[in-house]
């Protein structure tokens, strides 16, 4: 029993690490347009080196006791369920949506009340596959680090949904508050916290496939619905 759970994390780990892999080195022509002066082969890398972080991130987070707190669904665990993945879309992409209302209801009140968040303006410059495989991108290695890894741990380790709600949430909004730019703009720190919530939720609930759907479908409609402003 105990080499079949270890082969079973060894087969999560390796599906996340080998999908950010792939979608990591689709998005090459995006990273090279949001940063002018990288290589392709700085893009091959970044892409190895991601997937490289997340294996062991995968696979320490997938040993804790899934009837404790969700792991991968049973999506991704039963081979033969995969079609399965359908019924996780409605809810997920429906979390998204809200996640982006989320997004722009309070990006608009901030920037009455105090300042505007940080935008990214590169993303103008990308096609709509670019923007779709960054916003992809984004969700796999995001939500595998952030939640599947730091809210599993914290939860098995106090038990309490709140801590494990707030504690990643708060180092998932402080690195968006760094990379930003300019960066050190408090209203994203408040804007990225909120929608971090929203994929803590979608998490909790159903697993890691929804998170990753749902962050993506934020991302997506914000690089394109939200950018028409």
């Amino acid at each position: 029993m105990p080499k079949l759970a270890t082969q079973t994390r060894l087969e999560t780990a390796a599906v996340v690490a080998s999908s950010y892999l792939v979608v990591g080195l689709l998005q090459t022509s995006a990273l090279l347009k949001m940063d002018p002066d990288a290589t392709p082969l700085d893009a091959l890398l970044a892409s190895v080196l991601f997937a490289a972080l997340l294996f062991p991130t995968t696979y320490l987070a997938s040993g804790i006791d899934p009837e404790r707190l969700p792991m991968l669904s049973r999506v991704l665990r039963d081979r033969r369920s995969i079609l399965k993945l359908a019924r996780i879309l409605p809810y997920a992409l429906g979390l998204g949506v809200l996640a982006f209302a989320v997004n722009v209801a309070l990006s608009g009140l901030l920037s009455r009340v105090w300042m505007p968040p940080t935008t990214q303006e590169y993303v103008r410059d990308l096609s709509i596959l670019e923007k779709f495989l960054t916003a992809l991108s984004s969700g796999i290695w995001e939500e595998t680090i952030f939640r599947l890894f730091l809210v599993s741990a914290i939860f098995a380790a106090l038990g309490r949904r709140t801590i494990s709600y707030l504690v990643p949430n708060l180092m998932f909004a402080l690195m968006h508050l760094v990379f930003q730019n300019p960066p050190y703009n408090p209203p994203a720190l408040l804007v990225v916290f909120a929608i971090g919530l929203v994929y803590t939720k979608s998490y909790l609930d159903r697993g890691l496939e929804t998170a990753i759907v749902c962050h993506a479908t934020m991302n997506f409609l914000t690089m394109t619905v939200g950018m028409l402003a």
